[in-house]
């Protein structure tokens, strides 16, 4: 079977990685069993501590009794009494258990004394009955339990007095870092607000300077316009003056000068409709307009200076555009009444449209 280089190279790195997962159980088996040789003697470790131990004295000795042993010998060195008083032994205790019988006192020997000198014989004093031994542990050492126990209460007291404590204080500095927080949070609030504030005012401020710009745009091409119209109109009017002196003079001279002035009088009010018109020709300026469009119209206009029809010889390319020529023609009406030497009752008037440019058909 054979193997290519890339097969025998991952062969090899298989054998690497199990050589080394070997290597890692190994260790984790030694590293378990020394945990189980430090840890486990004592899972099974069954002795129970005392928690207490009290002390239990099966005898009790009175301290008279004791004092009463230890002052014999004084007795003893002192001069003996005259005659010996024999002590009666102590009478029993009630209880079943006889406490242990008092050694008997030294006897006294007799020692002759002097006429003069006779002691007043002094009778012992009587031995202390001693206590009944009692398998009771004492008061006292029934209360010190009772004292370590409260103790210990006392202390388990304090320390949850003391954990109590300090779970308040930690809910206080909890509390605290929230507030704080929440402090910091309203502040970045504020300031964002603030910015958005600043943003829309410098937003409307440029609004309201691209606004009044557009405004002064508007009115100087207003003023524009009508200085146009104006100087139009005195044209306009000079052009009619001059035409109405050489309508007069054609009619003062003989012949067919009737016919001749009623020709100009047409011109010349065909004239001021025209100029009418082309004061009302403004294309706007959204966007770029074909200089090769062209409309033509051609207007009826009565006596009055009313227009009756509005009719399109020939319509441009853009639907627009046409809306624009009518809209003109109807913002000029009325056109200028029929002057007194023209003798029609209507009068036709035909206008070729282009952009920036109005001329007669």
């Amino acid at each position: 079977m054979s193997f290519s280089e890339t097969d025998f190279h991952l062969h090899r790195q298989a054998d690497e990685k199990r050589w080394g997962m070997a290597l890692l159980l190994a260790m984790g088996a030694h590293i378990g069993l020394f945990v189980l040789a430090i840890y486990l003697p004592s899972l099974f470790d069954t002795r129970t501590i005392a928690t207490e131990i009290v002390a239990v004295s099966l005898v009790s000795m009175p301290e008279e009794f004791v004092s009463s042993e230890a002052a014999a010998p004084a007795e003893s060195a002192a001069p003996p009494a005259a005659e010996p008083v024999d002590t009666p032994p102590p009478e029993p205790p009630s209880e079943s258990v006889a406490p242990p019988e008092p050694p008997p006192p030294p006897e006294s020997t007799p020692v002759s004394v002097p006429a003069e000198t006779a002691v007043v014989p002094v009778p012992p004093e009587p031995a202390a009955t001693a206590e009944p031994v009692s398998l009771v542990a004492p008061n006292r050492k029934v209360r010190v339990a009772q004292d370590t126990r409260l103790e210990e209460e006392r202390i388990r007291e304090q320390a949850a007095r003391q954990r109590q404590q300090e779970e308040r204080e930690l809910a206080q500095r909890i509390e605290e870092r929230q507030r704080q927080a929440e402090q910091r949070r309203q502040v970045e609030q504020r300031r964002q607000a603030e910015q958005r504030e600043v943003e829309r005012q410098r937003a409307i401020a440029a609004q309201a300077e691209e606004e009044r710009r557009r405004a002064e745009e508007e009115l100087r091409r207003l003023r524009a316009e009508a200085e146009a119209a104006t100087a139009a109109a005195v044209a306009a009017r000079n052009a009619a003056d001059r035409e109405a002196q050489a309508v007069r003079d054609a009619v003062n001279r003989p012949g067919s000068g009737r016919q001749q002035a009623q020709t100009m009088v047409e011109q010349q009010y065909l004239s001021s409709v025209a100029q009418r018109v082309r004061s009302y020709w403004v294309l706007p300026e959204m966007r770029s307009w074909d200089t090769a469009l062209l409309a033509q119209v051609v207007i009826t206009i009565n006596k009055e200076g009313e227009v009756l029809r509005i009719q399109f010889d020939q319509r441009s390319r853009d639907p627009l555009f046409d809306q624009l020529v009518e809209r003109t023609i109807r913002n000029a009406s009325p056109m200028p009444r029929f002057p007194s030497m023209l003798h029609k009752d209507s009068i036709e008037v035909g206008f070729n449209f282009k952009p920036g440019e109005l001329g007669n058909i």
